[in-house]
């Protein structure tokens, strides 16, 4: 897993802190300049948060509150690790959950879309390291290939990671987002 990915990780389903993620605040229609090309819109009535200058410019998370550990993160960066395909991607989700949670039911993967893209979806009921709380994750991720024969190209993961009893109330601040992304072209390359 790439060190930006295990950050996004730490970010979405919480910190060693458990603070939220703070930051320069995000309204309206975020757009992504920094390489990844693309933008999505933030639901009113939600708080989100981008790093500050000059951490690099992948995306953003959304805190739903109203525990540090009710948030959705938005991200784009490079595939460095070269999953060949999406479904590569959210299985790195599945194994990091599987490895930190108190007890994984059988994650549940779905084909969707996602900008256009090809998609894959999972969703995993957990319990949170005590083994107490019971959560939900729900990682969608897609792969832009740069060109024809680019084994890297540029991951797409929108994460939500929420409380079992707060996931209805929540999917629809995901499905939002989801709806609302839009890749730019790739001026770059």
């Amino acid at each position: 897993m790439s060190v930006h990915r295990f950050a996004l990780l730490l970010i979405v389903l919480g910190s060693a802190t458990g603070q939220p993620p703070g930051g320069v605040a995000v309204h309206g229609q975020y757009r992504n300049l920094a390489g990844y090309a693309y933008r999505v819109t933030v639901p009113p009535g939600v708080a989100a948060y981008r790093d500050p200058a000059p951490a690099p410019a992948h995306g953003f998370a959304i805190d739903l509150g109203p525990t540090a550990d009710d948030r959705i993160s938005v991200d784009g960066s490079y595939n460095a690790a070269e999953y060949p395909d999406a479904r590569y991607a959210v299985g790195t989700i599945v194994d990091w959950i599987k490895g930190k949670a108190g007890g994984i039911e059988e994650p549940q993967f779905h084909s969707s879309t996602l900008g256009g893209l090809p998609a894959m979806e999972v969703v995993v009921k957990y319990r949170d390291k005590r083994g107490t709380a019971a959560r939900v994750c729900r990682s969608l991720a897609a792969i832009r290939r740069i060109r024809p024969t680019d084994t890297m190209g540029i991951i797409y993961e929108i994460i939500l990671d929420t409380s079992a009893e707060r996931v209805n109330q929540h999917n629809l601040v995901f499905e939002a987002v989801v709806k609302s992304f839009r890749l730019d072209p790739l001026s770059h390359y």
